[in-house]
């Protein structure tokens, strides 16, 4: 019963890798084949890509040779953490700002627009007491990346054309977008790197916007336990 268990378990696996990362020889598939960006952002698209396989291996600590493993592993632990109510990508301030750091701040400006936002901490977490803090705020610009999913990535399968619409629809990662990458990762074909570089994106942006309410919050708990 428990080997009858294990191989259902593995043959799983196994059909997550491949819908993850499905072979395909078409040249469209590669992100330096693209018609949106330039040869110079391509290239840096490209190793942002690179730099962002190197540090989910290195989080999910996995042999960086078996980069399917890796977003397989990576892809699981946020949905079952999602589920338990807590989750965490795993990238730390400086690890985020290395993986971006070789865009061009033109480049960075045709994927992300900063703005201000206001967060209402509540402190203690779950209490009535509600602390604003005025914040930099990040969200998905409507420049050459938007126009990269509009024209290329939304028309690869069911799953890209329906997270453009929302992204359409709301202007930013909506909660709606955000469930389906972390639910549905296996029907995301990460083979072809114009979804891939949707799915990196999405879980940077995702990230910056976590590190920037952790950096307010211990800010707040540090200017309430000095009172």
């Amino acid at each position: 019963m428990l080997n009858m268990i294990k191989i259902k378990i593995q043959l799983k696996s196994i059909l997550i890798g491949i819908a993850l990362f499905s072979s395909c020889s078409n040249a469209d598939y590669k992100l330096a084949n693209n018609k949106t960006f330039s040869k110079t952002e391509t290239n840096e698209l490209i190793n942002l890509l690179q730099k962002f396989d190197k540090s989910i291996c290195e989080i999910e600590k996995i042999d960086e040779k078996n980069i399917q493993e890796c977003y397989i592993s990576f892809s699981k632990r946020i949905w079952n953490e999602i589920q338990e109510g807590e989750y965490s990508i795993g990238l730390n301030k400086e690890l985020q700002d290395e993986i971006i750091s070789n865009l061009s701040d033109e480049l960075k400006n045709e994927i992300w627009f900063k703005g201000k936002g206001v967060i209402n901490r509540r402190y203690p977490i779950n209490s009535k007491n509600i602390y604003p803090d005025t914040v930099e705020s990040i969200s998905i610009n409507q420049n050459k990346y938007y126009q990269f999913l509009k024209n290329e990535v939304a028309k690869v399968n069911s799953n890209t054309k329906n997270y453009f619409k929302r992204l359409e629809a709301v202007g930013d990662i909506s909660p709606s977008m955000f469930s389906d990458v972390a639910e549905n990762y296996s029907k995301y074909n990460l083979n072809d790197e114009r979804v891939k570089l949707l799915y990196v994106i999405h879980y940077l942006t995702l990230n910056q916007k976590n590190l920037i309410s952790e950096e307010s919050y211990q800010k707040l708990e540090n200017k309430l336990n000095n009172q």
